[in-house]
């Protein structure tokens, strides 16, 4: 028996083995046949399996007290905290609104909603028409542009809230109403936040989502002894910035020492529970990112 490449703690053990002389398989386990005999019986075949598995439990159990030890001496990392949100009055509601050259405005901008007004071209039938005004956004996370979008808002209301966006990203907003003959478009940026929050971070980790989370268990099992390191292959291998993968790191950090008990088995569900439930606000905070936008 042998392992074959693993790619991380989460993958399963792949074995292969020869096959019996008697044609049978061990068990109930998956195997690999290869041209030559196996020449031990299928009982000494899975207990080979079974003393496997634990020596790979024991070399995990080893990891973990080592990054437990190393943990101690972490610094946690925290972002600088992010400016003022920009508010201003709706050019609509003054006299001079009839010089504003768009139909939609922001009013006020922050790096996770955006609220805006629009000038009221149909106040003769708002108050008539059940939906007068419908309004879009784009989607950057689920990659759905304006002209893909549901309506975020359908009524009579002047302003709308646009919330639970991510920083550092481009919003494209479309308002279309009943009197015009086409869609007012209009183009808001929110504001960065925290160490991931920017976009280049964002599309690495939009990117990578699928094997994010192995590939960072993975660099801080290889680099146990060096934070340094495991930061150079999360760089590397999920295409984070420097800082943003250090919340990472920070994270890793935080399941170990509260979560070591429960993470024997680093994809369980008691795993995932125990982290999400002592460390995603740290990580939340550090990252500047909504914790729906972490890796499952």
């Amino acid at each position: 028996w042998r392992y074959s490449n693993m790619t991380s703690l989460e993958d399963p053990l792949i074995l292969e083995s020869g096959e019996a002389q008697n044609g049978r398989h061990c068990g109930r386990f998956k195997e690999t046949i290869r041209k030559h005999p196996c020449k031990v019986t299928k009982k000494a075949c899975c207990n080979c399996l079974v003393l496997t598995s634990l020596s790979a439990n024991i070399a995990l159990g080893l990891a973990i007290l080592i990054l437990l030890s190393s943990s101690s001496a972490y610094e946690p990392v925290f972002p600088n905290k992010p400016g003022n949100d920009t508010k201003s009055s709706c050019p609509f509601s003054s006299l001079d609104g009839d010089s504003y050259k768009n139909n939609i405005a922001a009013t006020e901008i922050s790096a996770d909603f955006i609220t805006l007004c629009w000038r009221d071209q149909d106040a003769d039938v708002r108050g008539t028409v059940q939906a007068p005004y419908v309004l879009k956004v784009d989607d950057f996370w689920s990659s759905v542009d304006i002209n893909e979008a549901n309506a975020v808002y359908m009524g009579r209301s002047l302003h709308f809230n646009a919330t639970d966006l991510l920083p550092g990203l481009n919003y494209e907003f479309s308002l279309h109403t009943l009197e015009s003959k086409k869609d007012s478009r209009l183009t808001v940026r929110t504001f960065e936040r925290g160490l991931c929050g920017n976009r280049k971070d964002i599309e690495a980790q939009k990117r990578n989502q699928a094997t994010m989370k192995k590939d960072i268990q993975q660099c801080m099992i290889n680099h146990v002894f060096s934070d340094e390191d495991a930061l150079s292959c999360i760089e590397k291998n999920v295409e984070l910035s420097r800082p943003c993968a250090s919340c990472w790191i920070q994270e890793g950090h935080c399941t170990l020492k509260k979560c070591a008990s429960k993470c024997f088995i680093p994809s369980s569900q008691q795993c995932k529970d125990c982290s999400q439930q002592y460390c995603f606000d740290e990580c939340v905070k550090c990252t500047g990112l909504p914790s729906w936008t972490f890796p499952q």
